[in-house]
C-alpha cells in the first residue's frame, strides 16, 4: 500500500507508519513540497528496519535511516533526513555519530541479533538460514586463500571460474536486508572481491601460494554443498550444481580426505562440460567464457 504523510509528521503518526502490519510504503511531502519516500524491512517480527529514498527515481537507492522496535513501541537510530519532518523524536532515538560510531548497518543488525537473543521472534526460516549463511561464507573466505594456490601455479582459467563462482554464490547468500539497501550490498560485495584479487595478486607476485590445508578444502566442500543443494531444490538450477561440483572434484583430488563432505540432495555432476541446455541457468561455453573475459580485477 501506498500512501503519504505530510511533514511535520507526528512522532505517533509515524510510529503508527513504522509498527503497521502491511502499510510498507509511504511517501512523505516535505515542507518544500518535494516528495520522499519511505519503507521498510523486517529484521525480526517485531524490529523493522527503515529506509528512504527518491520515491521519483526509480533507480535510486534506498538510504537506511533508523529502526523501529515494535514491542517497545522506540526508534533507533534516526537519522537527520527523517529527524527533520518527524516530529517529537527523543535524543535517545536520535543517531549520534560521534558516540554511536560511523557504520549505521553495523548498529541495525546489532540491534537486531541482541533483541533475537533476548527473547524477540524470529523469521521461521530464520535459524536454519543463518547457519546455511555461516556454512558458506567460511567456504568462500577458504576459496580466496584457494584462489592465491591457483596462482602460484600459474591456472589462469581455474581462477576465473573460481572468482565468477564466488561472486555468484557471494550475492545469492547475501542478507535479505541488502536488496534493499544496495549501497552496503555493494560495499561488501567490491570487499570481498578485493580480498579475493589481492590473494592471487600477492602469489602471483611471490610465487607461493597462501596457507591452505585440509580444513579450509573442507570449509569450501561444505559450502559447496549447502549452495549446490539450494540450487538443485529450490531452484532446479542444475548448472550452477554442475559449477560446485566442478570445483568440488578439483578440490577433493587434491584432498582425497575431504571428498565425503561434498553431500547432499543433489546429484554430482563432475562432466567436463555442461551441455544439457533445457535446465535452468544453463549457458553455452562461449557465452561462459564471454562472461568470464568481462571480469575486471584480475
Amino acid at each position: 500500500m501506498v500512501g503519504e504523510m505530510q511533514a511535520p509528521i507526528s512522532r505517533k503518526d509515524f510510529q503508527a507508519w513504522a509498527g503497521a502490519d502491511y502499510r510498507l510504503y509511504e511517501n512523505i511531502r516535505q515542507t518544500d513540497g518535494s516528495v520522499q519516500g519511505c519503507t521498510r524491512h523486517d529484521l525480526l517480527p517485531e524490529v523493522n528496519a527503515l529506509f528512504v529514498g527518491n520515491p521519483e527515481n526509480l533507480h535510486a537507492t534506498m538510504d537506511l535511516c533508523g529502526l523501529y522496535d515494535k514491542r517497545l513501541g522506540e526508534f533507533r537510530y534516526i537519522t537527520k533526513e527523517l529527524a527533520a519532518v518527524v516530529d517529537g523524536l527523543s535524543e535517545r532515538e536520535l543517531w549520534d555519530r560521534s558516540t554511536q560510531g560511523p557504520n549505521l548497518l553495523q548498529l541495525v543488525t546489532s540491534y537486531a541479533k541482541n533483541a533475537a537473543e533476548h527473547g524477540y521472534k524470529t523469521q521461521p526460516y530464520a535459524e536454519v538460514y543463518d547457519q546455511h549463511e555461516r556454512t558458506v561464507r567460511a567456504g568462500l573466505n577458504a576459496m580466496t586463500a584457494y584462489a592465491g594456490v591457483l596462482a602460484s601455479r600459474g591456472e589462469e582459467d581455474a581462477i576465473l571460474e573460481l572468482r565468477d563462482l564466488a561472486m555468484y554464490m557471494r550475492e545469492f547468500w547475501q542478507d535479505f536486508l541488502y536488496s534493499i539497501y544496495e549501497k552496503a550490498g555493494a560495499r561488501m560485495e567490491r570487499q570481498y572481491s578485493e580480498k579475493f584479487d589481492q590473494a592471487v595478486t600477492a602469489a602471483r607476485a611471490s610465487g607461493q601460494p597462501p596457507a591452505f590445508n585440509t580444513e579450509k578444502a573442507r570449509a569450501i566442500l561444505r559450502g559447496l554443498s549447502i549452495h549446490a543443494e539450494e540450487e538443485s531444490v529450490g531452484n532446479e538450477n542444475l548448472y550452477s550444481v554442475w559449477r560446485c561440483s566442478r570445483l568440488a572434484k578439483r578440490i577433493w583430488d587434491e584432498y582425497p580426505s575431504v571428498k565425503t563432505a561434498f553431500c547432499g540432495n543433489f546429484v554430482v555432476d563432475t562432466r567436463e562440460q555442461y551441455a544439457d541446455l533445457g535446465s535452468t541457468g544453463s549457458v553455452s561455453q562461449p557465452e561462459q567464457q564471454a562472461k568470464e573475459m568481462e571480469m575486471g580485477g584480475i
